[in-house]
């Protein structure tokens, strides 16, 4: 498809029409469809499909720097709204990325499920199965160890089970041999933080092993900021959007509009949506995907390396392995 300058000028006012009046028959222009499919569009993928279309370079640079132009026609010349609506219509992705840490970016099954077994089994009690282990990731560790012992405990029974379980015998010990970075995760985080994303965690670690984790994982230099389990200041565990809240205030973007939630977890999910943020949940990590799926997050993804086009805007809503739920 060849575009001259009248076609670009009728893109362009069809694009108007949509921001102005969405459900106007002006939307169905093909010029205008083409504009908008340019625009989202990858670069990648527009020098391996130009030829295809038929658009040559000068005209396609012709149409960007049009685009361009017209970005700032909206800024200036329309009301605030209609600047908000026409950025959501561009998908242009997030300004912030609120990632859980266990199955996220961070592969710590083995780990939990290893100490789990070790702590029980010096304790005298039923050893939970490794399904029910994993099942328990996200929810915070003093919650969720009492569940699976079954029974009524002390105050101090559960914090000498703690103890045991983080630092005096197991956790320490084998994490240094089981948690590794999940594939892709470096070359993501720094593909974000160079795109200027802020990037935050939401975990219900406490703070003392995520800073130990993230040390020990060399991921502390592409985070903005982290909120942990034991964070205190009223913040309530997850699927409470408490998390989501103290993480866009340190971040000095309380509203949120542009913001996350990454997680393998329903209770990461639950709890963006109890925030009212976009949500991305991930498969590779402890979650069951039919019971994320469940959930109905904005986005499902497999694979690590998906994260960047959909935190940055560049994705294809049919791509194989990327899906965007609806």
């Amino acid at each position: 498809m060849n575009l001259g300058s009248r076609d670009i000028f009728c893109a362009f006012e069809g694009v108007k029409q949509i921001l102005r009046h969405p459900d106007d028959d002006n939307q169905q222009l093909p010029q205008t469809r083409f504009l908008l499919r340019m625009i989202k569009r990858p670069k990648q993928e527009q020098s391996h499909s130009d030829a295809r279309q038929g658009v040559p370079k000068a005209g396609e640079r012709l149409l960007r720097m049009r685009a361009g132009a017209f970005f700032f026609s909206v800024l200036f010349s329309y009301d605030f709204h209609i600047v908000v609506q026409f950025w959501r219509e561009f998908d242009m992705g997030f300004d912030i990325a609120l990632f859980d840490f266990d199955g996220t970016l961070a592969d710590t099954r083995q780990c939990s499920i290893l100490a789990t077994r070790k702590t029980f089994k010096y304790y005298h009690l039923p050893i939970p199965s490794d399904q029910r282990i994993l099942r328990g990731m996200g929810i915070p560790l003093d919650i969720d160890l009492l569940r699976m012992v079954g029974r009524p405990m002390q105050k101090n029974e559960i914090q000498e089970l703690l103890a045991t379980f983080r630092f005096f015998f197991f956790y320490q010990r084998l994490e240094k041999t089981t948690i590794a970075v999940f594939p892709h995760i470096p070359d993501v985080l720094e593909t974000l933080k160079r795109s200027h994303v802020a990037i935050a965690l939401v975990t219900s670690k406490s703070s003392e092993v995520v800073k130990r984790n993230v040390g020990a994982l060399k991921l502390g230099k592409w985070l903005d900021t982290m909120i942990c389990g034991d964070e205190g200041m009223g913040i309530r565990p997850k699927p409470a959007p408490d998390g989501v809240f103290a993480a866009l205030r340190k971040l000095g973007r309380p509203s949120g509009t542009d913001a996350i939630v990454i997680g393998d977890a329903v209770h990461d999910i639950k709890m963006g949506h109890a925030a009212g943020v976009k949500t991305c949940a991930v498969t590779w990590g402890a979650g069951n995907r039919r019971e994320l799926e469940s959930m109905h997050p904005d986005y499902l993804l497999s694979n690590p390396s998906d994260l960047v086009p959909v935190i940055l805007g560049w994705q294809e809503r049919r791509a194989s392995s990327l899906v965007q739920m609806t």
